[in-house]
């Protein structure tokens, strides 16, 4: 695929029409189209999908359509690695049910993901299961919620607000979010994560220092001072009510 760039009037200017000048500039490039639109099962579905986002440049476009009730964590954090080594920005088109693992893939979108009116965006834990010794068994499910936060805090924070988190870990909510819902959420994110780089840069961090848990950190702490602020704000008074006098009837009414 070719992108032509028209020559405008002002570039002819000065020339004679025996002078006129042919000039054609054309930039060479790909735009991939990668679809997910089923279980997120294996990892190695997902090769193709792999191949292209590591293959993609800065002059290519990628675009993900995903419409899914989820699946693997593996297979999605591995997509979602992908998804942030990609040269190229990664755009999302959203339709119908995006859920569990394919909602975190959602969350890790370039810019705004564009989502279907009438979609539905669900979060919630991780399911599975563990046999043999009771104390290995203990052991990997206190590893698999220490895990399941940690993924949810690198993929979601923003969208999900730390409080959010912990209910999803500790109380197995679901939270569900309609399209635009999770829209102002991710406005919400991307605000927090700008006035995280600005932050981060006026305090010279190396950019080598910026690790994900440093983000998740600090984005934390802009929830805990937006809590503070609605806790120290005084409350919206609410109109008074209007109490209607009962009406007396007349001598002459009766």
């Amino acid at each position: 695929m070719q992108r032509k760039n028209k020559t405008v009037m002002s570039d002819t200017m000065g020339f004679v029409d025996s002078e006129f000048p042919c000039v054609v500039t054309a930039a060479h490039y790909k735009h991939y189209r990668l679809f997910l639109d089923n279980t997120i099962e294996s990892p190695q579905d997902f090769r193709f999908h792999l191949q292209a986002l590591y293959e993609a440049n800065e002059d290519d476009e990628v675009t993900l359509h995903v419409c899914s009730y989820g699946g693997c964590v593996d297979s999605a954090l591995t997509l979602i690695h992908a998804m942030r080594q990609c040269q190229a920005p990664v755009d999302i088109i959203a339709t119908g049910t995006i859920a569990s693992a394919a909602a975190l893939i959602l969350c890790n979108a370039n810019s705004m993901p564009s989502i279907s009116p009438g979609s539905m965006i669900l979060f919630h834990t991780a399911s599975g299961g563990s046999y043999g010794p009771m104390q290995d068994m203990q052991e990997y499910f206190e590893f698999a919620n220490k895990r399941m936060r940690e993924v949810l805090e690198l993929n979601a924070i923003g969208v999900l607000s730390p409080a959010e988190i912990d209910d999803i870990i500790l109380n197995k909510k679901e939270l569900l979010l309609t399209a635009e819902e999770f829209v102002e959420r991710f406005n919400r994110k991307m605000e927090y994560a700008n006035r995280t780089v600005e932050l981060l840069d006026s305090l010279g961090v190396e950019y080598e220092a910026r690790t994900p848990k440093v983000y998740v950190e600090m984005m934390k702490r802009m929830f805990e001072t937006e809590a503070k602020k609605e806790e120290a704000s005084p409350p919206a008074k609410k109109p008074a009510k209007r109490v209607s006098k009962p009406r007396v009837k007349k001598e002459s009414e009766a």
